[in-house]
């Protein structure tokens, strides 16, 4: 299979099949329709649902508070005219809100791209306009961060703020979480998920010297050099 063009998406293919012999010697599986959110909701099937899931100086959530949680954050990321194996950038600090978030957007068939907090705003831009990113989620302590230079020539139309208000920021919409996810409800439909058997998220630059390249799943695709980044 030849490599896409820049620009170009072209097929999510897997080199590695279904059924190999480490595979049989663990009895591992993966069902032809599967969601990685099943790691989570399953805990409700399971009877695990009022056991603790997180703990931490925000506080505790169970499986079946979690769940809601990502039920609401799934629905509303579909509300914004999101469509399946869009990237949703994750700009998050270790709170109850990143897992809840994480879930939600695999639930409803999106990829979240997890981003480190340390991430300059040139940086951030690179991933932004790379991942062709719509949405962005970020602590409110990082709204700073999606400045001018992060912003430009991306397709970035939305800021989901969590823990806290909007600060300083320059994307063309922002939003408070807490208030925007009440509008959603607390539960999936346990047979409609998305599948997501071959999506998964991974954006980097490559170290100097080695040729740019975006990692999708087990697919590289080539991007074009850098052009001349300019600030707004």
């Amino acid at each position: 299979m030849s490599a896409p063009k820049p620009g170009e998406t072209g097929p999510i293919a897997d080199p590695v099949p279904p059924d190999n012999a480490a595979a049989r010697e663990i009895g591992f599986s993966v069902p032809e329709r599967y969601n990685a959110s099943r790691i989570l909701f399953d805990n409700l099937v399971n009877g695990r649902g009022d056991k603790r899931a997180l703990t931490g100086p925000l506080g505790e959530r169970s499986y079946r508070e979690l769940c809601a949680d990502a039920s609401r954050w799934g629905h509303g990321l579909i509300s914004l005219g999101l469509e399946r194996g869009d990237r949703v950038l994750m700009f998050l600090d270790d709170t109850p809100a990143y897992p809840a978030a994480f879930f939600g957007a695999v639930r409803a068939g999106f990829v979240p791209l997890l981003i480190n907090t340390l991430t300059p705003p040139e940086l951030l831009q690179f991933y932004l306009a790379d991942s062709g990113a719509a949405v962005a989620i970020s602590d409110a302590e990082y709204c700073s961060r999606f400045d001018a230079q992060a912003c430009h020539d991306t397709s970035l139309r939305t800021l989901i703020v969590v823990n806290g208000a909007p600060g300083d920021h320059a994307a063309p919409n922002a939003m408070i979480a807490e208030s925007w996810l009440e509008n959603f409800p607390p539960s999936w439909p346990r047979r409609t998920p998305t599948a997501t058997k071959w999506h998964s998220g991974c954006i980097r630059p490559a170290r100097p010297g080695a040729p740019r390249a975006s990692s999708i799943s087990s697919t590289t695709w080539p991007i074009p050099k850098p052009r001349s980044r300019v600030t707004c």
